[in-house]
């Protein structure tokens, strides 16, 4: 089973987890890690530092590789197309091997930065799994597609997930046993009624493309803005001034744009168990091609709508979308019992319903 906060806090108290800035950073099945003093810009030239290995630390090779610190304690501005590395406060000294996965939050999702966590002792992007008897220190690479954003130490823009054994998704006639025990997904206008759950390995999700208010946005298609997001500002920003609200038509279609930048609703509304934990597949040959998510990971006991932070790849001007399509998998995981559940560290997005914005806007 994946580590609860119960474990996250044991691992804290026994000085397996060290460094750590804030205990509200521990989530129900999650650890929000937090960014350190300095940051380095990536360019050609350095790109042979990724040499990304078991045998070694990551934070070796930055060291020998002399590059060039920044100072963010004042922030920073990251423009769009730039890449930086910055180092993580917390790091790891277990005696014994985890698996660690990480995914960025979905804060940082909604304004689509793509962000890639290096280990140490690990020759993985996002994931670490040559832990024991080592100091395993984090980095992040921050690469912002769609606006500028300014950093800080201590934001926190990644979070991770820790289970002893690896991460399986339970699937097949497993995975259906359990959601009819305990479902996830039920009816938007009827809160307590159970929406159909089609299970094939994983369990589908659907977009929502309607709604009865005509004046109220089914999704956000992102613009291209000369202000930066300071990711320390909270319901400050005018979504007019970074997206294009899209509202619902007749057809009850969206017609993407090559290459756009979207956010849109799911059609069912989820309540996640306590002892469950969920992970959106970021692809899938169910629905068409492009990510469907710059974060994807939910934490035991949310619920609301869930917002799908989408590109569209596919080769063509655009692609027509509709309401209720198939658009990727579930992914449900297994957790240890946490004794806290999302919303209960003043989580932003608990009983989100339609599509939402990031929480450094003003949402009316």
């Amino acid at each position: 089973h994946i580590w609860s906060n119960v474990q996250f806090e044991e691992a804290i108290k026994q000085g397996y987890l060290k460094n750590v800035q804030d205990k509200t950073n521990i989530q129900p099945a999650s650890f929000d890690l937090s960014l350190g003093q300095k940051a380095y810009k990536i360019d050609k030239k350095h790109y042979n530092l990724f040499r990304l290995s078991e045998k070694m630390a990551f934070t070796d090779l930055v060291a020998e590789s002399k590059l060039q610190e920044i100072d963010i304690s004042n922030g920073f501005t990251i423009k769009v197309g730039q890449t930086y590395l910055v180092p993580v406060n917390e790091y790891f000294e277990l005696p014994y091997d985890v698996k660690i996965k990480a995914s960025p939050k979905s804060s940082l999702g909604r304004l689509f930065v793509s962000l890639r966590l290096i280990s140490d002792y690990s020759s993985l992007y996002n994931e670490a799994y040559n832990t024991a008897n080592k100091k395993v220190h984090f980095w992040l690479l921050i690469h912002p597609l769609a606006f500028d954003i300014v950093i800080h130490p201590n934001d926190t823009l990644c979070q991770i997930r820790v289970a002893p054994e690896g991460f399986e998704a339970i699937q097949g006639s497993k995975l259906k046993k359990l959601l009819d025990k305990q479902p996830i997904l039920y009816n938007r206008s009827d809160p307590q009624k159970k929406a159909p759950h089609l299970i094939t390995d994983s369990l589908c999700i659907n977009i929502n493309l309607f709604n009865e208010n005509p004046s109220i946005p089914i999704a956000y298609k992102a613009t291209r803005s000369v202000t930066s997001i300071d990711l320390s500002k909270r319901n400050f920003y005018s979504i007019e001034d970074f997206f294009e609200p899209i509202y619902p038509n007749k057809e009850k279609i969206l017609k993407m744009k090559y290459n756009g930048y979207y956010l849109i609703a799911s059609k069912e509304l989820l309540k996640v168990p306590g002892n469950i934990s969920v992970e959106l597949q970021e692809h899938s040959n169910i629905g068409f091609e492009g990510p469907f998510h710059f974060a994807g990971f939910i934490d035991n006991g949310f619920i609301g709508d869930l917002v799908f932070e989408i590109r569209l790849d596919e080769p063509y001007p655009e692609f027509t979308i509709f309401d209720g399509m198939s658009i990727s998998k579930l992914n449900i995981y297994k957790t240890e019992t946490p004794n806290i559940l999302y919303g209960d560290n003043n989580n932003n997005y608990k009983f989100q319903t339609g599509v939402r914005v990031a929480k450094y806007f003003k949402n009316d």
